[in-house]
């Protein structure tokens, strides 16, 4: 199931992300290049889940080289901006052992 952060009632705006910050209904916040790459990839996936190997594909890095414990540091850290943004703590979802999904909308703004 689809949400967007930081509720689901209508009239609520969908957090933006816009030049690496993530506007939401409680701030805004800054994302270093890395979250924002990773961000944008889980949103354009539509609420599927994304492997492991290709959000690390989605930043620009090789899976058989980078290290995947510098990817849960990043995406440690990205939870807490999305939770610091929108207090939505459930919408970037770990599914053990495979990657992770995003279960909330977000819009991309490019420009």
């Amino acid at each position: 199931m689809r949400r967007r952060l930081g509720g689901t009632t209508t009239g609520e705006s969908i957090p933006r992300l816009e030049r690496r910050k993530l506007c939401g209904t409680q701030s805004e916040v800054m994302l270093t290049t890395t979250e924002a790459l990773v961000l944008a990839a889980l949103a354009r996936a539509g609420g599927r889940q994304l492997r492991t190997e290709q959000i690390i594909q989605a930043i620009g890095k090789d899976p058989e080289s980078y290290q995947k414990h510098s990817l849960e540091a990043a995406m440690t850290r990205l939870r807490k901006k999305i939770q610091d943004a929108c207090a939505d703590d459930l919408a970037l979802q770990s599914v053990r052992g495979e990657g992770y999904r995003l279960s909330a909308s977000v819009q991309i703004i490019t420009g």
